[in-house]
């Protein structure tokens, strides 16, 4: 729900609201925190001293132990269970069964020692108690580790309780140690201290109430600060201010307020004296704007057509008469619709837009391009409150690209197609020949002995033999389908597609007698031809057919040159006849 400010009819009891909540919403914070980091603190401190009782504990145990006092070890440990304020102080062996009860470890180190060094504790019972299970999760823990651990627990009466298991371990180098236990484990035994946290809970709760006291004082304090700075500083500068906006809210711009202070209230006087200076001036400005606007529709290259609610053309400026081919009258008699001669056109750009945010079409009209970007104009509750449609002359523009993406598919030299639209239409055609089994075949041509063409009669020479390659080439019948490219260098090559085997060789054939009769500069030019055809080849990508057709061409150039061949792979087609 928001906050209740609404409620209060003075800016400052709201004031005194909103930083009261602040300011105790960030005491309540810092006591928090500060609470918590006592009650931490405390508890850290009593979990100090019980490690330092505990680790007391232990040491004192290895001491005796190390002097052979086993029967004085048994006698101390039964005296922890007498610490005041202690729940249970007891040593356990690491199998979890209290320490210096039974006779199981004596009988180990008696037997170890081959003789009856330790007394046997009489009336012990067979087996120590199990004070902890084996499997206990923290009790493992410190067997894992042997670092000594804290846990706390709570009771079924609710009191907590902490727990302190510190490790006792074997002396270190110790000869006395290893006589009598061996070379085992380094832990020999665990520390067991719980203790009651009533004290500390009552500490705990005492630290909570001075800091929910010191937090009520400082909050009451703050709040008589606010209020009183609130009441003096804001209020009433602040009134005079909403009283002065009143008076130019009902047409008395002239009106000014008294500057007191360099204060955000004084900065917020002077600004609204200056802001009714400045509508004046906006006002009287308002028309000169107007007409500079005005200026700039009826002057604008782009046609410019906008229309009211109901439709009505009010503005059509001369430059959507120009484009459109109509008089200003004609352009509001035919309508927002009729501006191009079809509805059912304008219908759909507008519909497609729906408002500013749509694309614009281009439509042919009086031997030009034009881009017509309509959609209809929306206020802020969505009503529509007009159309408009904004009309350029794109022309020259698209004819540009048209050119930029010819430009990009064609080798200069020889007006052919370039690699790259070759890679293309390869790929392209593949993968018809794969999915509809329409025929497919490549024809690569390579200039015979070109090299001498350059070097005896220059690259002149070279780039005209190039040019009448690539014209003949462009002038092929479109039936069957043929697109000629410029592979690279000195070689071309033609896809044929929907050509059956004896097409091909008839266009291959006719390809080569043309060229030979090709004369440049006087010189006779003949070309080598590999062709590769699915089917009766599958090659398993373009690639692949590609480089079938090149091992014809190289087989050609073997063979003589000025011939045409096919691939090896279609000459030794079974049932087929050789097609060269």
């Amino acid at each position: 729900r928001a906050l209740p400010v609404g409620n209060f009819r003075h800016i400052s009891d709201r004031i005194l609201f909103v930083v009261g909540l602040v300011v105790a919403i960030g005491l309540l914070a810092i006591a928090s925190l500060y609470g918590e980091r006592q009650e931490r603190a405390i508890q850290a401190q009593n979990e100090s001293a019980l490690l330092k009782v505990t680790e007391s504990a232990s040491e004192a145990l290895q001491s005796i132990m190390l002097r052979g006092y086993a029967g004085i070890a048994g006698e101390f440990a039964s005296r922890l269970q007498e610490v005041e304020d202690v729940v249970d102080f007891r040593v356990l062996r690491t199998d979890g069964r209290q320490a210096f009860i039974d006779n199981a470890t004596i009988d180990a180190v008696n037997a170890r020692l081959g003789s009856a060094r330790f007394d046997v504790r009489p009336q012990a019972p067979a087996q120590a108690p199990i004070v902890i299970a084996a499997d206990d999760a923290q009790f493992g823990q410190v067997l894992k580790g042997a670092r000594p651990i804290v846990y706390y627990s709570q009771q079924a009466d609710g009191e907590r309780q902490v727990t302190v298991l510190q490790p006792v371990l074997r002396g270190a180098g110790n000869a006395t140690c290893r006589r009598c236990h061996g070379d085992g484990e380094e832990l020999r035994g665990v520390v067991k201290l719980t203790t009651s946290l009533a004290a500390v809970d009552a500490d705990i709760r005492r630290s909570w109430w001075q800091v929910a006291l010191a937090m009520l004082a400082g909050a009451a304090g703050i709040a008589v600060a606010v209020y009183a700075i609130a009441h003096r500083a804001v209020a009433q500068p602040i009134r005079k201010v909403t009283q002065a906006l009143g008076r130019a809210a009902g047409g008395d711009l002239s009106v000014s307020v008294a500057v007191q202070g360099r204060d955000e209230i004084g900065r917020m006087a002077e600004s609204f004296n200056q802001m009714s200076g400045e509508l004046l001036r906006v006002y009287a400005g308002m028309q000169d704007q107007r007409d500079k606007l005005t200026t700039v529709i009826l002057s604008a290259r782009d046609g410019i057509v906008v229309t009211n609610p109901d439709g009505k053309i009010v503005l059509a400026n001369p430059a959507a008469c120009g484009l459109l081919g109509k008089s200003e009258e004609q352009v509001v008699a035919d309508g927002f619709l009729g501006l191009v001669d079809d509805p059912a056109w304008m219908r759909a750009r507008v519909a497609a837009r729906g408002d500013a945010s749509g694309d614009e079409a281009v439509m042919p009209r009086g031997g030009r391009e034009l881009s017509i970007s309509a959609s209809t104009i929306r206020g802020d509750d969505g009503a529509p409150i007009g159309s408009a449609a904004i009309i350029r002359d794109v022309t020259d523009e698209r004819r540009f690209e048209r050119e930029l993406k010819q430009r990009a598919v064609t080798d200069v030299l020889t007006g052919l197609h370039n690699r790259r639209h070759f890679d293309e239409q390869l790929a392209h055609e593949f993968a018809r020949w794969q999915r509809y089994q329409s025929p497919l075949a490549l024809l690569l041509l390579d200039v015979d002995h070109f090299k001498r063409f350059n070097d005896t009669h220059g690259h002149d020479c070279g780039d005209r033999v190039l040019q009448a390659i690539g014209q003949l080439l462009a002038n092929l019948p479109p039936d069957p389908g043929a697109q000629a490219s410029r592979y690279g260098g000195e070689e071309l090559v033609v896809i044929m597609s929907g050509a059956n085997l004896q097409q091909v060789e008839i266009a291959a054939e006719d390809i080569r007698r043309t060229v030979s009769e090709l004369r440049i500069d006087g010189l006779q030019v003949t070309v080598s031809i590999g062709v590769a055809a699915c089917p009766p080849l599958t090659p398993a990508d373009p690639q692949a057919l590609l480089k079938l057709a090149d091992a014809a061409l190289y087989r050609a150039k073997a063979e003589g040159r000025n011939c045409v061949r096919f691939s090896e792979a279609m000459r030794r087609d079974p049932g087929k006849p050789p097609l060269d």
